[in-house]
């Protein structure tokens, strides 16, 4: 048995007028970017041979 909708045709003209609302603004504008990269070249470095630290050693996380 179908159970009548009386909100089903409300909701799709609601649909229908915001889709033609839209595309006659046309696109919308590009978003600023959040998040820009710099591209560099990789220069060869020397690193020490050992890390120094202090401290206890302790599980990061106990499970």
């Amino acid at each position: 048995m179908r159970i009548p909708r009386p909100w089903a045709p409300a909701l799709l003209a609601v649909l229908a007028l915001g889709q033609s609302a839209t595309a006659a603004e046309g696109p919308a504008p590009a978003p600023r970017p959040a998040l820009t990269v710099t591209l560099t070249t990789p220069v060869p470095a020397d690193w020490p041979l050992v890390a120094e630290a202090g401290g206890g050693i302790f599980a990061w996380q106990e499970v």
